[in-house]
């Protein structure tokens, strides 16, 4: 008899249930918060910082979840499972889906919460776009080295990978300096001044 073990059974029930899940999850979701008002309304839809960060967050989801086919596929995980493909996609879905919506989140609500108007937009939507493209970027570079066989868990890479790690810098770095702006933003907004509220007068 043909017996699965624990891990091959999880990977075997997680691939059917891909895109059920997909459906019900990110696409409902996606549609009555994000695309409902700008199919609805796109001349009166405004894409502030934290819509932005939730589409793209959609956006990242959607490339994520396509290399997590690779990794539901019994076949293809065998070949990928310890390379930086696994590293790759992790942080992909890590940062591009759950932190974009972290962030937009949290753009959308310190106001809300504060009563102290964003900083600055443009910083925000700065900080949005350039972490959606240095962090693409950084994880594509992960995959490839995957699909080349650098293996993870390695505090350092055989030589023969250490190409795309260098290349890798660069986008680390305007990643980071991405961070610095969200933060900024974050601390200049608490510490700003309150929103007046004009009093209606008779």
């Amino acid at each position: 008899m043909f017996f699965l073990s624990r891990g091959e059974y999880v990977r075997a029930v997680r691939w059917p249930t891909f895109f059920p899940s997909a459906r019900t999850s990110q696409y409902r979701s996606s549609h009555t918060w994000i695309l409902s008002p700008a199919i609805s309304s796109p001349t009166s839809f405004r894409w502030t910082p934290a819509s932005t960060a939730l589409f793209l967050g959609l956006v990242g989801w959607l490339l994520a979840g396509l290399s997590g086919i690779v990794n539901a596929t019994i076949a293809l995980d065998v070949v990928v499972h310890n390379t930086l493909w696994i590293v790759g996609h992790f942080h992909h879905m890590a940062l591009l889906n759950i932190g974009l919506v972290i962030f937009g989140a949290t753009y959308h609500f310190l106001p809300e919460l504060t009563g102290r108007p964003l900083w600055s937009e443009t910083a925000a939507r700065w900080h949005i776009w350039l972490t959606f493209f240095a962090g693409t970027f950084n994880s594509a570079l992960w995959i490839w080295q995957g699909l080349e066989g650098a293996p993870r868990r390695f505090s350092v890479l055989p030589a023969a990978f250490e190409d795309l790690a260098v290349a890798a810098v660069p986008t680390v770095i305007v990643l980071a300096l991405a961070q610095i702006l969200f933060f900024l933003n974050v601390f200049l907004t608490l510490t700003g001044p309150k929103t007046r509220q004009v009093e209606a007068t008779a």
